[in-house]
């Protein structure tokens, strides 16, 4: 949005060439990934593993409010707590986590490999189950 912003103004003020925000846009593409690249080489880590969460429905990632489609990365062995917020606890299912299914509202995974999470949820009135 901001390098839009940018160019509306560039030719607003009849700037001719604009192929400096192409390069920009490919800095901000590539960014995160060599920012995770740098932190690892300088921290003597492994490659960072990320954790995809798909489905739906507002859950907790590490404390903070999410909701899928959501990814973020971890450095391996580091822990990731997930939870569900008081107001959804009565219709939450399970996690299924890896293709593992977790019970527990809270949790914690230890963060070794790539992994998608999905909240499963209880269908209002119903017992059936919904990952959606």
């Amino acid at each position: 949005q901001r390098i839009e912003y940018y160019r509306a103004i560039a030719l607003q003020y009849g700037v001719p060439d604009l192929e400096y925000h192409r390069r920009i846009e490919e800095f901000f593409e590539h960014r995160p990934a060599r920012i995770r690249q740098l932190a690892e080489q300088w921290l003597n880590t492994p490659p960072s593993v990320k954790c995809r969460l798909t489905g739906s429905g507002r859950v907790m990632l590490d404390g903070h409010v999410v909701e899928p489609p959501f990814e973020g990365y971890y450095f391996p062995g580091m822990q990731l707590t997930l939870d569900v917020p008081e107001p959804e606890r009565g219709r939450f299912s399970h996690w299924q986590i890896g293709g593992r299914r977790m019970a527990a509202p809270s949790t914690s995974v230890e963060m070794n490999q790539d992994l998608e999470i999905a909240p499963v949820w209880r269908s209002e009135g119903q017992g059936s189950i919904t990952s959606n």
